[in-house]
């Protein structure tokens, strides 16, 4: 009774697995997946490499006003301050702002933007009022 209840499959699906597409001794699958994998290889190896992402703390990214008021923002005095805007001279090299003003030499990195006197002149000007 059990086996009457259960439906009969069609000996037309045994038949579709036992006659694929492709006969499993034909070589054509392996040539054809063999010729996929060496275009492939042949793409990867002949198209050019990305060039390196620039590092952000390489590259400018301030105008020359805008540090000149960062080293002036850090002056003790509005005359330092002031003479920073009119006379500094700036540049940037490798992610360090350098900048000068008459003898008076400054730096700070892109990154941290802390304002370093490089010299004694430049420490005069910074904490002193001329």
């Amino acid at each position: 009774m059990l086996g009457a209840d259960v439906p009969r499959r069609s000996g037309r699906r045994f038949r579709d697995v036992a006659n694929p597409l492709v006969s499993l001794r034909s070589p054509l699958p392996l040539m054809v997946a063999g010729i996929g994998v060496a275009l492939l290889v042949i793409a990867a190896v002949t198209l050019p490499p990305r060039p390196p992402a620039p590092d952000v703390n390489q590259t400018r990214n301030l105008s020359d006003a805008e540090v000149l008021a960062i080293v002036a923002h850090d002056m003790r005095t509005a005359d330092a301050a002031a003479r920073v805007m009119s006379d500094g001279q700036t540049r940037f090299d490798d992610g360090t702002w350098y900048i000068s003003v008459s003898g008076a030499h400054f730096h700070f990195t892109q990154r941290n933007r802390i304002v370093v006197a490089e010299d004694p002149p430049a420490i005069q000007l910074q904490f002193t009022s001329p």
